[in-house]
């Protein structure tokens, strides 16, 4: 029964944070696809994700692993299609991470984890003057960080330039892409951030 609450948490919560990002990109007309190739297959990954981490966990911490999860899917769909990170996603994400960790009695911890966490991104953001790291990824960092705590936050971030970067370094040397080449960052939170959960 409680497998099934939090599966249903999860799948009511990636629907809700698909369809506010459609609301606001359509405001400012910016296409997004949720049913095309590439996002189906991140959805079905967060979802099956979600699926194991859900069955090795309990209670809140499973409420607030899978919302984690789903939010790094739905950025990561957004930034890859669009390279925005809305806040439509990442303030609501982050509020119903404080308010049940609030209720688990885990608040201080996650408070801390979305401080520092979304402070480092913040600073390589001002460090790059937003040509690097954009304030929308430091947002989504700060959602990471309250998801999983300081150490493990810290850990996600640098897993997820380690991938960026191989990927990057893969690009230049088949020549596929330049010195200065946009690379999306929200995918790699979101595989850095899941091996995390999972391999907890």
């Amino acid at each position: 029964m409680m497998f099934s609450l939090i599966m249903a948490f999860a799948v009511v919560a990636m629907c809700l944070l698909a369809v506010q990002s459609c609301r606001v990109a359509s405001k400012h007309e910016i296409a997004l696809r949720f049913f095309g190739p590439a996002s189906l297959g991140i959805m079905v990954v967060a979802l099956g994700a979600q699926i194991v981490f859900a069955g090795r966990s309990t209670g809140l911490e499973a409420l607030i692993g899978v919302l984690a999860i789903g939010t790094a899917a739905i950025a990561s769909v957004t930034d890859l299609q669009s390279g925005y990170i809305f806040d439509a996603v990442t303030v609501p994400a982050l509020g119903a991470t404080f308010a049940l960790a609030g209720v688990n009695g885990t608040l201080a911890g996650s408070l801390a984890g979305a401080a520092i966490v979304g402070a480092c991104f913040a600073a390589l953001h001002l460090a790059t003057r937003g040509r690097g790291i954009g304030l929308a990824d430091a947002k989504l960092g700060a959602c990471i960080g309250a998801a999983v705590g300081v150490q493990q936050g810290v850990a996600v971030m640098e897993s997820a330039f380690v991938l960026g970067g191989v990927y990057a370094a893969v690009l230049l040397t088949m020549r596929r892409a330049r010195r200065g080449t946009e690379i999306r960052f929200a995918p790699y939170l979101a595989i850095a951030l899941t091996a995390a959960l999972i391999c907890r």
